[in-house]
C-alpha cells in the first residue's frame, strides 16, 4: 500500500481540473 499515492493523485487531479477551469 503507498498512502502517498492517493494525496499525490488528488492533487494531480485538483491541479488539473483548476489548469482546465482557467
Amino acid at each position: 500500500d503507498q498512502p502517498e499515492l492517493i494525496p499525490s493523485l488528488l492533487t494531480l487531479a485538483l491541479n488539473d481540473a483548476i489548469t482546465f477551469d482557467k
